[in-house]
């Protein structure tokens, strides 16, 4: 039932995502069938289409294989040195505006930014902001600590009372970086 409900999900994205533009094609006179043949035989559409797929994909990469260590470190330990520190850092992104956060991405990563210039001082060249590698850091900078907190709440349903990853019948949901215990 899950399988339906995610591919039901995926059916209707993709529908409010190509409709419209298949739309335009059907206000023109054209059926469906030449209205999608048309954006798939566009070489120039089908370039952009192929781009944001992929670069969703390796965002949503990044963010996942970036946070399952972060989240099973705060779900195992309830405490430890800097745990403060790093809750109230993935906390960042979720509190600032978003014009703020893409500031705060080029003042450090941009060609006059500080990681440039460290980058400049060892004798390295920055790569360009501007592109896949900066969609990239913006898309991770602001779903990496969703992604923590997904994987966070997981691994505490899943940690039975020998640290095993197995369903604990005595969980119950647990806030982000809060610590839970059995009953």
């Amino acid at each position: 039932m899950p399988a339906l409900a995610c591919a039901l999900l995926l059916l209707a994205a993709l529908t409010a995502g190509l409709g419209p533009v298949l739309a335009l094609g059907i206000g023109t006179g054209a059926g469906l069938g030449e209205s999608f043949i048309a954006l798939w035989g566009d070489p120039y559409l089908r370039r952009v289409l192929g781009f944001t797929v992929a670069q969703a994909g390796l965002s949503t990469l990044l963010a996942v294989l970036g946070a399952i260590p972060i989240a099973r470190a705060l779900a195992r330990r309830p405490a430890f040195p800097g745990r403060g520190l790093l809750l109230h850092l993935l906390a960042v992104p979720l509190l600032l505006p978003a014009l703020v956060g893409v500031l705060a991405l080029v003042t450090l990563y941009g060609q006059q930014g500080w990681a440039a210039q460290l980058v400049r001082a060892f004798g390295g060249e920055m790569p360009p902001l501007y592109g896949l590698g900066g969609i990239l850091l913006a898309h991770v900078f602001s779903i990496y600590p969703w992604r923590c907190a997904c994987c966070c709440a997981r691994s505490k349903l899943y940690r039975g009372k020998a640290g095993g990853w197995r369903r604990n019948s005595a969980s119950r949901p647990a806030t982000f970086g809060a610590t839970s215990t059995a009953r």
